[in-house]
């Protein structure tokens, strides 16, 4: 007993240490997402992620991806259009991979680029971005990325954006200033949008936002397979988990590895409890919870309600026939009228009156006829009665 008190003890102050333990770790506050702050990736199925926008274009008949990889990788890949949509701020595309980024474009790659805030001085071109959008978003030249659209829904956080080599073409803009530019590069094309809120979960439905989206995916009627930028949002990202991706690094920022942590040591206790012997074995008795009478009322009442009384003669007449035609020293399939004649010849028992009951059991089971109260007595009786002086 002492011993026992001791093991639950354990197990007490093992569920208290966890309970502290995640009450010290896992039940910070977590920064909530907005705006700014929202991560636009296209896994992502919250208010600011580009969930919908992937799935649209997916059962639309586009091949769409999700690239876990640098921008290095783009060389000899079948991606024709790439989203790059916010990229977070601490994984921001290196010179080696705008680089890359150029001379994939430059072979006749589509590339889209969404951001408030973008300032490159690349290859690509030389962008920034400005003041914030004043008045509404209307089309500002004839062009496909304009197809459909007469007023987009933005946020109060939509930018404008200067092309310093002022040799894009302007799509959208505000008045006091440029939203969505386009220029040709090399054999590709680039495109940069400064509102994401116009692909975003909660905002793509807006207005004529979802004609915009559509537009940058196949205006310049490209085809091929459409990617989203995944690595830059710490998708197969060597710094956020795993580079090959998989399993690990799916769960690598998750409570995952925490709770199976805590499963498998709540797991060795159990087991050093349960395999814990507290004093001598005993051996488990086994009582029977019902008698053998209890269980044949209990048949005959099923059988009852279920107006099987047909069930009743199978269940005494299958028994009667078996030891019948052991005692005839016939086969058990041998014809009603030959049994009977056969058993009457070692029994010395009237053939007519043994040939009588077989057949009528034969024809209650055969036609499925179900015989009142009395008619099953009298049949169950002339059985027990030919069993009995036949002494089978």
């Amino acid at each position: 007993m002492r011993r026992s008190v001791l093991t639950f003890g354990l197990v007490g102050i093992v569920l208290l240490v966890l309970v502290a333990l995640n009450v010290a770790f896992m039940s910070q506050p977590h920064e909530t997402e907005n705006e700014r702050t929202g991560d636009r990736s296209s896994y992502r199925t919250s208010a600011f992620g580009l969930s919908a926008f992937a799935t649209l274009l997916a059962e639309r008949g586009y091949t769409v991806e999700r690239l876990e990889k640098p921008f290095t990788s783009l060389a000899g890949s079948s991606i024709q259009t790439l989203f790059v949509v916010v990229p977070k701020a601490e994984l921001q595309p290196t010179t080696e991979e705008l680089d890359a980024l150029d001379e994939w474009v430059v072979a006749g790659g589509n590339l889209v680029i969404v951001d408030r805030e973008i300032l490159l001085d690349v290859k690509l071109g030389t962008f920034s971005t400005g003041a914030l959008v004043d008045g509404a978003v209307v089309p500002s030249a004839a062009s496909p990325y304009a197809r459909g659209i007469r007023e987009l829904t933005v946020t109060e956080f939509a930018t404008t954006l200067v092309d310093a080599t002022e040799t894009s073409i302007v799509d959208l803009a505000a008045r006091n200033g440029s939203v969505l530019i386009d220029r040709p590069h090399g054999q590709g094309h680039v495109s940069l949008l400064t509102e994401p809120y116009l692909l975003q979960n909660n905002g793509i439905r807006e207005k004529d936002n979802l004609a915009l989206a559509l537009n940058l995916a196949d205006g310049m009627r490209r085809g091929g397979r459409i990617a989203f930028d995944e690595y830059h949002h710490g998708y197969g990202h060597a710094s956020v988990g795993d580079s090959d991706g998989g399993l690990r690094a799916y769960i690598a920022n998750t409570p995952v590895p925490w709770a199976i942590a805590q499963i498998g040591l709540l797991a060795l206790v159990i087991a050093v409890t349960a395999g814990a012997r507290f004093g001598r074995a005993v051996p488990v008795v086994s009582a029977r919870r019902t008698t053998a009478l209890e269980f044949v009322a209990s048949m005959a009442n099923i059988q009852r309600l279920a107006h099987a009384s047909d069930l009743a003669i199978e269940n005494v007449y299958s028994s009667f026939r078996a030891r019948l035609c052991r005692y005839a020293n016939v086969p058990s399939d041998t014809p009603p009228e030959d049994l009977a004649r056969a058993a009457s010849a070692r029994g010395q028992i009237d053939p007519n009156r043994l040939f009588s009951v077989i057949d009528r059991c034969e024809k209650t089971l055969r036609d499925r006829m179900q015989p009142t109260a009395p008619e099953l007595l009298a049949i169950v009786q002339e059985l027990r009665a030919v069993e009995a002086e036949l002494h089978l």
